[in-house]
């Protein structure tokens, strides 16, 4: 510890030796500060990085110089994707302790690999740019963005917020509880998650379990009686094989019954036989008299009950096998209705990616690249709240590169430079056709430079695009005095510029309606 009056290092001594001053009130300053950095240390050790931030927040402002809080504040930045934040505090840390400081390994290492380091910064840039879309309303075009910063940056913990809370403002709650649960395990106590999670629940009925996602515990499986794990299944063998029986199962058990033999008396040996003789008679006349014809009828009446059982069949079965076929129709037409809805549903995706590359492109500067990546993309597959955005960046980059190439062509033919005047009107109309400030003087730049054939060619253009018009009447003059040879060589650069002044006054006037001339008048 330094003396506040003098500067002179005092160690644990709380009364200068060099000028007398009384430290007591920086001695509890910095006793407080590694207080708080013990405290944000046991945080970060358990990955509460929003108590570890709060707790070394607190230990700088007791003491600022207080190093092993300044770095490992960073360390937890960096922990949780705030790079540049981390950075920072390394670097302070660096230049009020230049030697023996471990923030100078750390800025060397995340500086060491280049590659990284880019993609962070891509990742920063995209988020902010996901922000703005946001707030703008395009929250499609921003949940495609904080999809892909998420896979470039997955411990961003800010990203994974703001998507979930784009899915909780569309009321896709289970969605957003998915992306709050992956966020969890980075920052288990952040007050932001848990009170996404909590309005989710609100909204849901469902109580989210943070606890076992805190610990990192992942259930698999079944819930059982218990609601914890699937209950186990017990093995019995039978007849020397194996089968599978729940717990709730229930063995059954199959008695047969025992048939008695009937008992009976010994009889004399010829009652039996006359009894036998009798019966056998008896017997034979029954059979010829009852049971035959009852056979033959029971016989007769099953097989019409078989034909008519095997009638009933075969109609039900008919029957079963159209409506098998027609379910297999509707099927078949529901399986197409959805392939159909799902390559639509990738188109549309597709165009929204196309969409949004275009979008970085212009972002970037590169105005050529987005303007063809949008003349490529499909607008009628494009969402509606996107297709509005998709006309304005077009329009946008249309208007900006008509500008800039109206200007270059304005300022080369002012100096005469009639070359670089035909090149540039010439780009300025593939961004705005029939635009007559740039026709005409493409038409006169070519004139003028002796090209007498696309002079000819530009002049007749401005005819056809302006019919019944006093432009055309002044292209007209133009080509007429060119075929016979009699141009006015008066007609240079200053009459020219009041002549598509005159045009472009006329342009207004032919716009104005009757009445508004009566008024006028």
């Amino acid at each position: 510890m330094n003396c506040i009056n003098c500067g002179l290092e005092m160690g644990s001594e709380i009364i200068c030796p060099g000028c007398g001053y009384d430290n007591t009130v920086m001695h509890k300053a910095v006793k407080i500060s590694n207080s708080y950095y013990n405290k944000g240390l046991d945080s970060a050790q358990i990955r509460d990085m929003s108590g570890a931030i709060d707790m070394l927040e607190r230990s700088l402002k007791f003491n600022k110089r207080n190093i092993d809080a300044r770095n490992l504040l960073g360390l937890v930045y960096f922990e949780t994707g705030e790079v540049v934040s981390a950075l920072s505090e390394w670097v302070i840390s660096k230049n009020m302790k230049p030697e023996n400081n471990i923030a100078s390994e750390y800025i060397e290492k995340v500086r060491a690999n280049q590659q990284r380091l880019e993609n962070i910064q891509q990742t920063i840039r995209r988020y902010n740019r996901a922000l703005d879309s946001c707030r703008a309303g395009e929250d499609d075009v921003a949940a495609i963005m904080l999809k892909k910063v998420i896979d470039a940056n997955p411990k961003l913990i800010k990203a994974y917020y703001l998507l979930a809370l784009i899915h909780m403002k569309k009321g896709e709650y289970e969605k957003a509880r998915k992306i709050l649960k992956k966020a969890l395990p980075i920052d288990r106590t952040n007050p932001t998650a848990l009170r996404f999670l909590s309005e989710i629940d609100e909204q849901t009925g469902t109580v989210t379990d943070t606890e076992d996602i805190r610990k990192g515990i992942v259930r698999e499986g079944k819930k059982g009686l218990f609601g914890i794990f699937r209950l186990p299944k017990k093995e019995y063998r039978i007849n020397n094989g194996y089968t599978t029986i729940n717990w709730d199962d229930e063995e059954n058990i199959i008695t047969e019954p025992v048939v008695q033999p009937i008992a009976f008396h010994q009889l004399p040996a010829f009652t039996g036989i006359l009894n036998l003789i009798i019966g056998i008679v008896l017997g034979a006349f029954i059979i010829g008299l009852i049971v035959v014809p009852a056979v033959r009828r029971g016989v007769s009446r099953e097989a019409d009950e078989q034909v008519s059982k095997y009638s009933q069949t075969l109609v039900t079965q008919n029957e079963m096998i159209s409506s098998l076929e027609d379910q297999i129709e509707n099927m078949n037409a529901t399986v197409d209705s959805g392939n159909d809805n799902l390559q639509n549903a990738q188109s549309s995706i597709g165009a929204m990616e196309e969409l949004l590359n275009a979008y970085i492109s212009y972002a970037d500067g590169d105005l050529d690249e987005a303007r063809q990546q949008l003349l490529e993309i499909n607008a009628e597959l494009l969402p509606e709240g996107s297709r509005g955005t998709y006309d304005n960046l077009l329009n946008e980059i249309n208007a900006s590169r008509y500008d800039e190439y109206y200007n270059a062509g304005y300022t080369a033919f002012q100096r005469s430079d009639f070359r670089t005047a035909i090149s540039a009107f010439t780009n300025a109309l593939s961004y705005r056709e029939n635009d007559y400030a740039s026709m005409a003087y493409l038409a006169h730049s070519y004139r003028l430079s002796g090209d007498a054939d696309n002079a000819r060619t530009a002049f007749q253009a401005i005819v056809e695009a302006f019919p019944n018009t006093g432009r055309a009447a002044t292209a007209q003059r133009y080509i007429t005095e060119m075929a016979s040879g009699n141009m006015n060589p008066q007609a240079g650069v200053g009459t020219v510029n009041s002549e598509i002044t005159s045009g472009l006054a006329e342009r207004i006037e032919e716009a104005e309606t009757p009445e508004e001339n009566e008024e006028n008048t």
